[in-house]
């Protein structure tokens, strides 16, 4: 920033920002990047493959505090980090998500180890950070934020369900901001936006970030991302949108002040919502707790996240939805996008016949950092009649071995990984190579394009998967033994109508009132 001087304290806060490519770079960007008083010695990088080949947090992304840029080393050097840093690193920053609390006491035990006097700091404990890094539309644009307690409970089906419903039924204007998944150039990815499949190919975007934004496109919507969310959120706001939907990513917090706070819940996962960080976070401070999956999840586990949400967020209202997966044939994608409402119907001519031997391709995430045991691949096969799911350990290639030798918990499923291009081939040549009949793919993008036409050897399916609400009598079935009263509602669509409602009474700012207002009061609070 040439001419601009700028004075330097005499001595500043050394922190190490903990990250995955997300969340930390957010905090640079909106608490660190222009404060003289606080010098960000490294970030670290975990969780994403092949991360460590990033080595710099760019200029001019950095600022001119930081002309060279700010290193980036992988996490499992942080105790040679703390010990070697001159000065002393005062604090170390935790800012990413889907993590269990045991492991960010681990975290905490290395840090203290490795450096007895330096803080270590959850960035949900910081108030400072956590207000100076929430954004606020300068428009009057309300903010719909939907966020999960896991990675894989539905968030993104729900943000889809949010976004068609707020247009088509309630005629707002809705622009949708994912959150950062920026695994490519962070220059070039400073402000994106998809809104075709050309998109995707010009950003040479990973499987990982495709199985975001194709969804949106394969029905005819847009959404945004990058690394930059107040340069991303002023382009959105361009738009002149009537609402900004913020579509969360693993189980982070939003990035953006929400006047709708919607945390989704998984009831294949009980216990997940006080166990894992920062999920713990959306589940206590949420003005709705929407509980997915209800018609294929266990009913003790509905009830017990019903009840830990009445005794953890008694004020949040409550939702119920389905997320019934479909097999449909593999067609191309642009035959699927032109005649795709939404929710497919079901092709029973294209069924998996009762005694197959499947092989399960299910969302990477998910089923790694995620820990979930199966996914809508393993589902739907297994409701198909499939005889056996071929576990693909005796046939993995390359980089999927490292997978499964971190991730051993992983069931007989192949994890989606596509994080580059070698990992793409990996991913193609150990399907091909596996002994099964057919592929069920529960990744919500069209795998073919990836891996390209005619590169399987054997037929796959694909499983879609989309949030539907729930009938009055089964809501009611489900309340039917819960001992407590707190608002339950098995539509959705009821809670996203208040919402409108209050998007509408924006015409008179001086009696708008809150969503939880509009929850209480039936939508006509005034």
């Amino acid at each position: 920033m040439a001419g601009v001087s700028i004075e330097m304290p005499a001595s500043r806060v050394r922190c190490v920002i903990l990250g995955a490519a997300g969340r930390d770079f957010h905090l640079f960007l909106t608490c660190f990047k222009d404060n003289p008083h606080v010098d960000v010695v490294a970030f670290t990088c975990t969780q994403i493959p092949f991360l460590e080949r990033r080595t710099i947090f760019p200029f001019p992304l950095s600022g001119p505090l930081y002309p060279g840029g700010v290193p980036i080393v992988p996490e499992f050097e942080l105790e040679h980090l703390l010990a070697g840093a001159t000065p002393h690193v005062d604090k170390v920053i935790l800012a990413y998500s889907d993590i269990s609390v045991d492991a960010v006491d681990k975290l905490r035990q290395r840090v203290a180890s490795a450096s007895p006097t330096t803080a270590f700091i959850p960035y949900t404990d910081d108030e400072a950070i956590l207000q100076k890094s929430l954004l606020r539309p300068r428009t009057r644009a309300k903010v719909l934020a939907i966020t999960g307690v896991r990675t894989g409970v539905g968030k993104s089906q729900a943000s889809r369900y949010a976004m068609k419903y707020l247009t088509q039924q309630e005629g707002l204007k809705v622009v949708s901001l994912r959150h950062p998944m920026p695994y490519g150039n962070l220059i070039e990815e400073r402000v994106q936006k998809f809104s075709s499949y050309e998109d995707l190919e010009r950003q040479h975007v990973t499987i990982e970030e495709r199985e975001e934004y194709e969804p949106y496109i394969a029905v005819g919507l847009s959404v945004y991302a990058g690394v930059d969310y107040q340069a991303i959120l002023d382009v959105a706001e361009s738009e002149s949108p009537d609402v900004i939907l913020f579509d969360g990513g693993n189980n982070d917090l939003p990035f953006i002040k929400p006047d709708l706070y919607i945390v989704v819940a998984d009831p294949f996962r009980p216990g997940h919502e006080t166990t894992y960080f920062p999920g713990n976070f959306n589940f206590t401070h949420a003005d709705v707790v929407l509980i997915n999956k209800t018609d294929s999840a266990p009913r003790n586990g509905v009830r017990g996240l019903m009840q830990s949400a009445h005794s953890r967020n008694p004020t949040a209202s409550i939702v119920v939805s389905r997320s019934p997966p479909t097999l449909i044939r593999e067609e191309s994608s642009c035959h699927l996008a032109r005649h795709d409402d939404r929710f497919p119907e079901q092709r029973p001519e294209h069924i998996i016949q009762k005694g197959c031997h499947v092989l399960c391709v299910e969302d990477g995430p998910s089923c790694t950092h995620g820990g979930m045991p199966f996914g809508a691949a393993t589902f739907a096969a297994l409701e198909a009649g499939a005889c056996e799911i071929v576990d693909p350990r005796p046939f993995l290639k390359g980089s999927l071995v490292d997978v499964f030798n971190k991730y051993e918990g992983l069931g007989p499923l192949l994890p989606c990984m596509g994080y580059s291009p070698e990992q793409v081939e990996d991913l193609k040549e150990t399907i091909n190579a596996t002994i099964c009949d057919t592929v069920v793919c529960g990744t919500p993008i069209d795998l073919r394009r990836v891996l390209g036409d005619g590169q399987l050897n054997k037929p796959l399916v694909r499983v879609r998967y989309e949030l539907c609400d729930v009938p009055e009598d089964e809501v009611k079935e489900l309340m039917s033994k819960q001992p407590f009263e707190q608002e339950v509602t098995g539509r959705f669509s009821d809670i996203l109508h208040k919402f409108a409602d209050l998007v509408r009474h924006d015409a008179n700012p001086q009696s708008v009132p809150t969503i939880q207002q509009f929850i209480a009061s039936g939508g006509n609070p005034l």
